[in-house]
């Protein structure tokens, strides 16, 4: 009987650990072969609730496609396509995707708050964004974005909120933002930006916050800072080949003459201790 009893409980232990491994491994490579070989492109329904402040949003959860299969069929659970207003495709409900089209904003060309972020996406089409000529906020962040097409964002008038931190991208074509002239807060830190190219960029009449920290920049040329964003308040660039110290200094100096605030101050003292 103790033998028997033995063997019955490591054949449960055995089969624990198997499910248990299973699972690990599928929240790790996000199971993205589930939909290799499928034709045609699948549906994948949206959850709809509605905010407080009548904000129409359509939550996906499990979306599951590979680069070789990336176009989807989005579809809402019942609120009518022309009235949601928010779109997030589930990066942190075990959503996962290698390819953003434009799918999305075919479906929902109403959308002002997208978020896309926590998806595993390393590419995002050039026409991704196109339909969504309302589009406000809109969240890229985690994910391994490499590489922006320059005309990514050539319909999108209305960005006032762009979040690309958190990817691996080493540059950014400065045309890329030619059309954002509203924007008002932009995160590019966590990135592997070597270089900002400040003198081809546009002049941002509305950007308040800039955050650049956790990169690879070793030159702000700050000289062109108050003339490229005359309304920015808050900026961040630690983390960066900043090395020396009497650069900060003077770095902090110029910021707090225009009434900018930045976390050079916390980067001075981390130098000192060191």
């Amino acid at each position: 009987m103790c033998k028997i009893g033995l063997v019955v409980t490591v054949m449960i232990f055995i089969g624990l650990l198997f499910i248990g491994t299973y699972f690990i491994w599928k929240a790790i490579i996000g199971d993205d072969i589930c939909r290799r070989g499928t034709s045609p492109p699948p549906i994948y329904k949206c959850r709809t609730t509605v905010t407080i402040f009548g904000v129409n949003e359509c939550s996906f959860k499990n979306i599951c496609l590979d680069a070789r299969h990336a176009k989807f069929i989005p579809e809402s659970d019942d609120s009518p396509e022309n009235k949601t207003t928010t779109i997030d495709l589930g990066g942190g409900s075990g959503s996962r995707m290698q390819t953003l089209t434009a799918d999305i904003c075919a479906k929902f060309p109403t959308v002002i708050n997208y978020r896309a972020s926590f998806l595993g996406l390393t590419k995002i089409n050039e026409n991704a964004f196109n339909e969504c000529k309302k589009l406000e906020k809109l969240n890229l962040g985690y994910n391994y974005l490499e590489y922006l097409d320059p005309t990514i964002f050539i319909e999108n008038f209305e960005i006032k909120y762009l979040y690309l931190y958190y990817n691996r991208l080493r540059e950014i074509d400065p045309g890329i933002f030619r059309n954002l002239l509203k924007l008002e807060k932009l995160h590019l830190e966590g990135n592997f930006l070597v270089s900002f190219q400040m003198k081809a960029l546009p002049v941002f009449v509305n950007l308040k916050s800039l955050f650049l920290n956790r990169n690879e920049l070793k030159n702000l040329e700050i000289k062109r800072f108050y003339k490229k964003f005359p309304k920015l308040r808050y900026l961040s660039v630690c983390d960066n080949f900043l090395s020396d110290r009497l650069d900060v200094k003077i770095l902090i100096e110029y910021f707090s003459e225009k009434f900018i605030q930045t976390d050079l101050n916390f980067c001075l003292n981390e130098m000192e201790k060191n």
